[in-house]
C-alpha cells in the first residue's frame, strides 16, 4: 500500500484509528505474514513514524484480533515454510520474519512515546517477546501466552530470551523457556508479565479507557523516563546481531 500520509486507514490485515489523543493500531489478520513480507511491514513501519510525528497522538495503543497471534496461525507458517524445498528461499523467509518482528521490536523500544500492548487470545512465542517490549501490557480474560517454540525445534523469537530474565529472573526464564506450556492471564499477572487483566467483553474499549489517564502524562516526562529506563539500546541491537547469526544455522 506505499507509504501512508495519515494515520487513519483500514486494509484487510491492519486497521489505525485515533480516539482522543490515543493513537490505536489493530491487527486484523495474517499477521505472519505481514512479518515475513516486506509490503505488509512497510504499512506498519509507515504508521509507527506517522504516530511519532503526530503531536496530537500522546500515545500508541497496539491491538489483535484474537486469532492473530495464535497456534494455529503460527503452526500454517512454519509448515509453509517447511513444506518449501531446499533451494527455494525458505531460510530467506523465516530470517526475513525474525529480522522484520526484531525490527518492530526496535521501532517499540525507541519510540519517545507511551506504548501498550493490549493481548486477547493466544500469543505464541514470537509476539509474546515482542509484547514485552511495550511499556504497558493489557490483556484480556482468556488471554494466554504459548511457548511454542519448543514444538516446531526453533528458537523463541521475538527477543523473549532477552526480555524474559529482565522480568522473571535468570532461573524462571530458563524454566519457562525449555518447558514451553501455556502461561494464562492470571500466572502471567502473577509474574509480572502483564500490568492488568481486563473484561474480554468490549475488551478494545476497556483498553482505550485505561490508556487515556497515561495519555495525559507529560510528553517530556514520558520522553525522559523512557530514556532513562531503556538505556541499553545497544545490548539488545547486539542480540539481534547474535540471533541472525544463529538463525541462519537453523533449520526448519
Amino acid at each position: 500500500m506505499g507509504y501512508k500520509k495519515n494515520f487513519e486507514f483500514e486494509s484487510d490485515e491492519i486497521k489505525c484509528y485515533t480516539n482522543k489523543n490515543i493513537g490505536i493500531i489493530k491487527l486484523k489478520s495474517n499477521v505472519f505474514n505481514i512479518v515475513s513480507s516486506l509490503g505488509g511491514s512497510s504499512d506498519v513501519f509507515s504508521v509507527f513514524e506517522l504516530a511519532k510525528q503526530d503531536t496530537n497522538i500522546k500515545l500508541l495503543l497496539i491491538l489483535n484480533e484474537s486469532c492473530c497471534f495464535s497456534e494455529e496461525e503460527y503452526l500454517e507458517f512454519i509448515n509453509s515454510i517447511a513444506e518449501k524445498g531446499i533451494g527455494t528461499g525458505k531460510e530467506i523467509i523465516r530470517l526475513r520474519q525474525i529480522n522484520i518482528l526484531n525490527r518492530f521490536i526496535l521501532e517499540m523500544t525507541r519510540f519517545n512515546k507511551l506504548v501498550i500492548s493490549c493481548l486477547s487470545g493466544n500469543i505464541v512465542t514470537p509476539f509474546f517477546g515482542a509484547s514485552l517490549a511495550a511499556d504497558f501490557r493489557f490483556v484480556s480474560e482468556d488471554m494466554i501466552y504459548t511457548l511454542s517454540h519448543l514444538k516446531h525445534k526453533v528458537h523463541p523469537s521475538g527477543a523473549l530470551p532477552y526480555f524474559l530474565p529482565k522480568y522473571v529472573g535468570f532461573s524462571k526464564a530458563s524454566e519457562l523457556l525449555f518447558s514451553g506450556g501455556d502461561i494464562c492471564a492470571k500466572e502471567a499477572l502473577e509474574l509480572g508479565l502483564v500490568n492488568k487483566i481486563l473484561p474480554k467483553e468490549n475488551f478494545e474499549k476497556h483498553c482505550i479507557q485505561e490508556a487515556l489517564s497515561l495519555s495525559e502524562i507529560d510528553s517530556n516526562v514520558v520522553k525522559a523516563t523512557k530514556h532513562l529506563l531503556r538505556s541499553s539500546k545497544q545490548e539488545l541491537e547486539k542480540y539481534f546481531q547474535k540471533e541472525t547469526k544463529i538463525s541462519q544455522l537453523e533449520r526448519i
